[in-house]
C-alpha cells in the first residue's frame, strides 16, 4: 500500500508474537514508513484502534485461520460490524477465506458479512462481492476464496477488471449473485 500511497500508516495486528518480524525481514519494507504492529487479538486491537484513530481507515485486510480453527468471537456477525464502523465511507474489507471441502466456513463468513447491519439497521456494507478461481465455487476442493466488502456501493465496471485480472477462469461475483450462491440458486 505505501507503494500506490506514499506516506500512508500501515497498522498490522498478529497474535503471533514473531511473525511480523519474520515477514518485514524477508519482505522488502520502505524505511520511510514502517507499519505500526500491534501483537494481539484481531477483535480486541480493532476495538484499541476504534476508540484511539480519529480517521477511519480506507482498508482492512483479515487473513484469520481456516475452517473451524479460527476463533468463534472472529466468526460473529458483529465482528464484521465493528469492522465496517472503522472504515471510511469509501473503503474496503478484504477477507481471505481458507476452506475445506464444502465450503461451510465460507458460507458462514459470507453470510456473516452480508448480514452485518449498520446505523438505522442498513447493510453495514452496501456492497458485497466475491472473488475467487472459479472451480471452487462448485465446494468440491479445499482452497480460497475472496470477499470484498464496502460501506458504499463500488464501481461496478471493477467487476470485469477483476475477471480478467485473474486467476483463470475467475469468478467474480456480485452481492446479488453470491446471495443466490448461498441460497443455492
Amino acid at each position: 500500500m505505501s507503494a500506490v500511497r506514499p506516506g500512508s500508516q500501515q497498522t498490522v495486528i498478529e497474535l503471533a508474537r514473531e511473525l511480523p518480524g519474520f515477514v518485514l525481514e524477508h519482505l522488502p519494507w520502505p524505511d520511510s514508513q514502517p507499519p505500526r504492529i500491534l501483537i494481539g487479538d484481531a477483535r480486541e486491537q480493532l476495538g484499541a484502534l476504534r476508540e484511539a484513530e480519529t480517521e477511519p481507515f480506507d482498508l482492512l485486510v483479515l487473513d484469520v485461520f481456516a475452517g473451524d480453527d479460527a476463533p468463534a468471537h472472529l466468526r460473529e456477525r458483529s465482528f464484521y460490524e465493528e469492522m465496517a464502523q472503522v472504515l471510511a465511507p469509501d473503503g474496503a474489507l478484504i477477507v481471505n477465506v481458507g476452506d475445506d471441502p464444502g465450503l461451510g466456513f465460507f458460507r458462514e463468513q459470507a453470510e456473516r458479512m452480508v448480514q452485518a447491519q449498520g446505523s438505522g439497521g442498513a447493510p453495514a456494507f452496501a456492497d458485497v462481492w466475491c472473488l475467487s478461481d472459479a472451480s471452487m465455487l462448485d465446494g468440491q476442493r479445499a482452497g480460497n476464496l475472496i470477499l470484498l466488502g464496502s460501506p458504499s456501493s463500488m464501481p461496478r465496471e471493477n467487476l470485469d477488471a477483476l475477471r480478467a485480472a485473474g486467476p483463470h477462469p475467475a469468478a467474480v461475483l456480485d452481492r446479488m449473485q453470491l446471495e443466490d450462491w448461498l441460497a443455492g440458486e
